[in-house]
C-alpha cells in the first residue's frame, strides 16, 4: 500500500520581512522564539540570510528550534553565476529534509492536468498541487486518460530528494467525430469559429473537449458541448416559433381556462343530482338536466386533457 502523508502533513510558508531587532532577539533568547511563533501563528522558524562573498551572493538557511536555543544551519550555498531562482529546488530539498524527516521524498508531476489519472503501485493517487510526499523506495507510476495513450514509469525515490515525473501524455488516435444535420445544410461553428455550410461535418477527436453550434435560417440554433470522443452526433433544430415564450404562455392560459370550465360544469352536474334528491324526484326536468350536464362535463374533460398534453409537450421542448 502506498504510504502517503501528504494529507496529514501539509506545509505552507509565510514570508516575514527581515527585522534586525527581531532576528537578534530570536538568536539570543529561546523564550522569544515560542512567543514570536505564537504571535505570527507559526509552527517553525527559518531565517534566510543573504550576504556578499566577493562579488557573489551567499545564501544560508537557519532553522530555529522554537522551544530551545538550538539553531541549525540547513543550507549554505555561494551563488556563482546563478540567481536565487535557479537554486530554489536545492532550497526545497533542504526544507524537505528538515520537515518531512529522513524517510520521505517528494514527487512533482510536471505539466499535470486533471484529465490524466495517476496510479502508484496499482493504487489511484489524488494529487494536490501536482505533488505527493512518499516514503522512499521503488514505485511503478501509471498515467492514463480517456483521450491519451497510457504510459508507465519506474522510479526509485530517494529520501530527502525531489523527483520530477513527466506527466504529459500523447493524444490517442480515436478517428473523427461525424456531425450530421436532420434538416439539410446548416452552418457549423466549432469553438466559436465558422467551419462549413453542409449536411455533414467531420472533426478530429483530438480537438475534444469542444463546443459545436449549428445554425439555419428560420430555426433556433443548437449548441452542443462535447466532452469525450464519439463516433457520430445527429443534430436536429426546432423552428423559431417553437421557442417563443408567448406561445407557451398562450398554451398555459388555454389549459387553465379549460380546467376552470370543466370544474364549473362538474359543479353543475353535482348540483343537479343534489337538487333532484332534495326535491321531487319524479319531476321530468331533472333527468334531462343531469344528462346534459354530464355530457358537457365529459366533453370539457376531454378538452382539458388535450390542452394539458399540448402545454406539457411545449414546456418539455425547452421553451421558456
Amino acid at each position: 500500500m502506498t504510504d502517503s502523508i501528504a494529507d496529514r502533513l501539509p506545509v505552507s510558508y509565510k514570508q516575514i520581512p527581515y527585522t534586525k531587532g527581531y532576528a537578534k532577539l530570536l538568536s539570543s533568547y529561546p523564550d522569544a522564539r515560542s512567543w514570536y511563533a505564537s504571535r505570527e501563528k507559526l509552527d517553525a522558524l527559518v531565517l534566510i540570510n543573504t550576504t556578499k562573498l566577493s562579488s557573489n551572493d551567499r545564501i544560508r538557511l537557519y532553522w530555529y528550534e522554537i522551544f530551545s536555543d538550538t539553531t541549525t544551519l540547513i543550507f549554505d550555498r555561494v551563488l556563482v553565476n546563478k540567481t536565487p531562482l535557479e537554486i530554489q529546488e536545492e532550497i526545497g530539498r533542504a526544507l524537505l529534509a528538515r520537515t518531512a524527516g529522513p524517510k520521505y521524498g517528494l514527487l512533482i508531476f510536471d505539466n499535470y492536468t486533471s484529465s490524466i489519472g495517476i496510479d502508484i503501485n496499482s493504487e489511484p493517487l489524488v494529487l494536490k498541487d501536482g505533488q505527493e510526499l512518499l516514503l522512499f523506495g521503488d514505485y511503478t507510476i501509471s498515467l492514463g486518460g480517456e483521450l491519451y495513450v497510457p504510459a508507465q514509469i519506474e522510479i526509485s525515490l530517494l529520501p530527502n530528494t525531489i523527483t520530477h515525473v513527466p506527466s504529459t501524455l500523447k493524444r490517442a488516435e480515436l478517428g473523427d467525430i461525424r456531425l450530421s444535420s436532420t434538416l439539410g445544410k446548416v452552418q457549423w461553428f466549432v469553438d466559436g469559429a465558422f467551419r462549413d455550410t453542409s449536411v455533414d461535418l467531420s472533426i478530429s477527436s483530438s480537438m475534444v473537449p469542444l463546443v459545436i453550434v449549428a445554425q439555419k435560417e428560420g430555426f433556433a440554433s443548437k449548441t452542443l458541448q462535447v466532452h469525450k470522443p464519439v463516433q457520430e452526433i445527429s443534430v436536429s433544430l426546432h423552428p423559431e416559433w417553437m421557442t417563443s415564450s408567448a406561445l407557451l404562455q398562450e398554451e398555459q392560459r388555454d389549459f387553465y381556462k379549460s380546467l376552470r370550465n370543466t370544474m364549473l360544469v362538474f359543479g353543475l352536474y353535482v348540483a343537479s343530482i343534489t337538487l333532484s334528491q332534495t326535491f321531487e324526484e319524479a319531476n321530468p326536468l331533472w333527468q334531462p338536466l343531469q344528462v346534459a350536464t354530464s355530457g358537457f362535463a365529459l366533453v370539457s374533460t376531454l378538452h382539458t386533457i388535450m390542452n394539458l398534453a399540448s402545454y406539457a409537450a411545449l414546456a418539455s421542448s425547452g421553451v421558456r
